[in-house]
């Protein structure tokens, strides 16, 4: 019971935000997708609210928004920390396709074209989500620890997005925000 308070308390973005990345198994990518709904508030206002939440994460963001069709769009970067081991941990650089899509009273966020950056002998190479965590490394790593690997990778990038999108639904249901245009 302890523990369910201390969740409850310290980390209340986690409730908000339930998504799993999804393995498309024909095409080998991830997807992740969330609906929020029950948002009291107008369109212009939850629009306005995600907008101003994309433009302050992040100074590499590239955004594009269509107010005429209440869609955000952008190409998010993540930097989720994997710990390989006791005292190994490192940044998995990361990209992402945001679309958010707002409706009366909610919105969808879907998170796609999740892309690993890896510079193996000094060489950047971009692949999916999916075929990284297919990628066999003959001489470097293999089997279990392999699998462990990636699995540490996917927990990561799903946390990451998670509290990210946990971060903008509590910015978008915020009593607090002022939706003074001046």
């Amino acid at each position: 019971m302890r523990k369910i308070l201390f969740i409850l308390i310290f980390f209340p973005g986690l409730l908000q935000a339930q998504g799993k990345l999804k393995l498309d198994p024909v095409t080998n990518r991830y997807t992740f997708e969330e609906v929020f709904d029950s948002i009291p508030l107008p369109m212009n206002r939850i629009y306005r609210r995600a907008k101003t939440f994309f433009i302050s994460q992040s100074t590499n963001s590239k955004l594009a928004d269509d107010i005429i069709n209440s869609q955000i769009l952008a190409n998010f970067y993540l930097s989720p920390c994997v710990k390989y081991s006791k005292h190994i941990q490192s940044d998995i650089p990361v990209t992402s396709t945001w679309k958010m899509e707002i409706r009366p009273g909610k919105y969808r966020i879907t998170i796609s074209n999740i892309m690993v950056k890896m510079s193996p002998n000094g060489h950047v190479q971009e692949m999916s989500l999916g075929t990284y965590c297919s990628t066999k490394m003959p001489g470097i790593m293999g089997g279990k620890a392999l699998k462990k690997l990636h699995k540490k990778v996917l927990e990561a990038v799903n946390a990451q997005i998670i509290q990210i999108v946990g971060k903008l639904n509590e910015s978008i249901r915020s009593k607090s925000y002022s939706d003074n245009d001046w």
